[in-house]
């Protein structure tokens, strides 16, 4: 495909993303098998600053304050979307779980090249820092989506003072990481202590939900230096060093069954009508998960 159709292609998908933020899009993924009746699959699709710990048992996930992020969960419906953190004041940070969907006994691997992970003797995890806690079990398929490379990538942020004792470069990464659940039936199907149900594709017989951490406006570099930042107090004394300075455009197939490219789209995209955001570049840290 040629720069000239891929650039058209792209605008395309961007106008339609505010017709798509209220109604339904019957994507044309190849490669999806409809199952009929109550058995249907769910991706969960996580956008913005997380942190996956992979603990013996299930996967605990975690994201910390950041004062320019929105916390929200739902399906690609902006009007019905969940508010995740507390609601009143001093209330404790809420904690949720994923119900009805079928758990592995392991995790599944991950690919590692754009993948951030970093060593256990690393950092100390503080999870009383998170700002919610979502409980979720162990996915039949863990997808890293619109991948974010710079061959020749310096540091963008400044050194941290005083020097920690450990520093992670990142100079790949992905904006988007899709957990693939089976799910024997859909009625039972919910993110407890919120009013979410899921919005079911019967071309593909799947449904996602997706979860954001992240700034609703466009934002420059320095919310990104700001973010990880964050992210570092919350695994200190590991220090995340952003290398990336640009961002990816949207994928012209997810590989993801039931997952349209538009919907890979951060708020600052999607809620502007699919202007595009500058590349602030939240993306998830992963803890003991298996690699690739």
């Amino acid at each position: 495909m040629n720069k000239l159709s891929r650039r058209s292609l792209l605008q395309k998908m961007a106008r339609m993303s505010m017709l798509a933020a209220t109604a339904p899009w019957i994507p044309e993924i190849t490669g999806c098998r409809a199952e009929y009746g109550t058995r249907i699959t769910l991706n969960v699709v996580l956008h913005g600053l997380f942190i996956l710990n992979f603990t013996d048992v299930n996967i605990e996930l975690f994201t910390p304050l950041v004062e320019d992020h929105i916390y929200r969960a739902g399906n690609w419906d902006w009007k019905t979307l969940t508010h995740l953190l507390p609601t009143k004041p001093h209330e404790r940070a809420r904690e949720y779980e994923l119900l009805g969907v079928e758990s592995l006994k392991t995790a599944p691997p991950v690919d590692s090249e754009y993948n951030i992970v970093p060593r256990e003797s690393s950092y100390q995890l503080r999870p009383e820092c998170s700002v919610f806690t979502i409980h979720l079990p162990f996915p039949r398929k863990i997808s890293l989506i619109r991948r974010v490379t710079d061959k020749n990538s310096t540091a963008t942020c400044p050194s941290p003072s005083p020097s920690p004792v450990h520093i992670l470069p990142i100079s790949r990464l992905s904006l988007c990481q899709v957990l693939t659940y089976s799910v024997p039936d859909y009625r039972k199907l919910a993110l407890s202590d919120t009013s979410w149900s899921p919005c079911i594709d019967p071309a593909t017989q799947t449904a996602n939900l997706h979860i954001w951490a992240e700034p609703p406006l466009r934002l420059g570099q320095d919310h990104a230096c700001h973010a990880y930042g964050k992210l570092s107090e919350m695994l200190a004394p590991l220090q995340f060093q952003l290398l990336v300075t640009k961002t990816a455009p949207l994928d012209l197939d997810t590989g993801v069954c039931g997952l349209p490219p538009e919907q890979e789209q951060g708020l600052s995209e999607w809620m502007s009508g699919g202007e595009g955001s500058f590349p602030t570049n939240c993306s998830t840290v992963m803890l003991g998960v298996k690699p690739i």
